[in-house]
């Protein structure tokens, strides 16, 4: 029986696809869950979960440095951090009408490791 990822919170179910049960580890395949959602309905309901994620983000953890980017745009760090904020903003944006998205999971208890 293939395992099927549920979300309780959120009402949301993904069964990973066969061949994506294995990715290569360190030195020797592991077994690897994936959670590919490309259902318009399932990603209906990740966007606004997506957004909220974002809005968070920026608000919280990384409120500090998007004012000094804010403040310095011209710095170089803040050219990189504004660059891929605004690629994450842009994704809030259109979560909807990308085809296909592919979330590799790795599991500590299954020995998955940095090498």
């Amino acid at each position: 029986m293939r395992p099927v990822y549920r979300s309780p919170r959120h009402g949301v179910a993904f069964e990973p696809p066969r061949r994506a049960g294995g990715a290569p580890g360190g030195g020797s395949r592991r077994a690897w869950p994936f959670l590919v959602g490309g259902e318009p309905a399932v990603k209906g309901r990740l966007g606004p979960l997506y957004r909220e994620a974002m809005a968070r983000l920026w608000a919280g953890p990384y409120a500090a440095r998007v004012a000094a980017a804010a403040a310095a745009p011209d710095d170089p760090e803040s050219v990189q951090f504004l660059a891929v904020q605004r690629s994450a903003n842009w994704l809030a944006v259109h979560f909807e009408e990308v085809p296909l998205f592919l979330f590799p999971f790795a599991r500590p208890e299954a020995g998955a490791t940095l090498y």
